[in-house]
């Protein structure tokens, strides 16, 4: 499993996102896909 931080302050400081990806090659052989990924976005908190 491999996980991708998304982090774009000069573009937008409210989100911050990451990427998980996990890569099954036993999967070929199956017919099924052999990469699996989700992509999380997550709102950013202040506690002025």
């Amino acid at each position: 499993m491999r996980c991708m931080p998304a982090y774009l302050p000069k573009y937008n400081l409210k989100y911050c996102g990451v990427k998980i990806v996990s890569v099954a090659p036993a999967n070929k052989k199956r017919g099924l896909p052999t990469v699996l990924g989700e992509y999380l976005l997550r709102m950013r908190k202040h506690s002025n």
